[in-house]
């Protein structure tokens, strides 16, 4: 069962200024190659995550509008994605302030595996593809370096 509409309503609503913040703020690191980085490269990397607002206030957020009418495996399900990937965003974050290359790589690995989970969970809730909430934690390192 799908998350009823009025609850997609709040929940897209906060997910807006994050997909703008995203829509807004790309990684400019000509030859940033996520796979293989080049260490000294990291830490702009990682001041780079960190800044983003998404991956410290979403999901605390989003579970502050509580439990929808409808749908609410569904959405805990998205919901529990979303934290698992402010998780590994954090592990990138360290890293890369770390400067090391391969635990970067493999973190990097795990946010995008992470990623395409989510967005099938959000979708299986009921929210479009086009949904604020997807924007909002589109993977900033392959949108970015795939233009450089």
């Amino acid at each position: 069962m799908t998350v009823d509409p009025a609850f997609v309503d709040r929940a897209e609503a906060v997910c807006t200024s994050y997909a703008d913040y995203n829509a807004e703020h790309l990684l400019r690191l000509p030859g940033f190659s996520r796979f293989a980085p080049d260490p000294d490269q990291l830490p702009k990397v990682a001041a780079f995550l960190d800044r983003n607002p998404a991956y410290h206030t979403l999901v605390s957020k989003l579970e502050g509008l509580g439990d929808p009418s409808t749908g609410g495996t569904a959405w805990t399900t998205a919901v529990a994605d979303l934290g698992d990937g402010q998780r590994l965003v954090q592990e990138e974050v360290r890293q890369a302030r770390a400067r090391d290359a391969d635990a970067f790589a493999a973190a990097e690995q795990d946010r995008a595996d992470s990623n395409a989970a989510l967005h099938a969970d959000l979708i299986a809730a009921g929210l479009s593809p086009n949904s604020p909430c997807l924007a909002a934690q589109v993977d900033p390192l392959q949108t970015t370096t795939a233009m450089h």
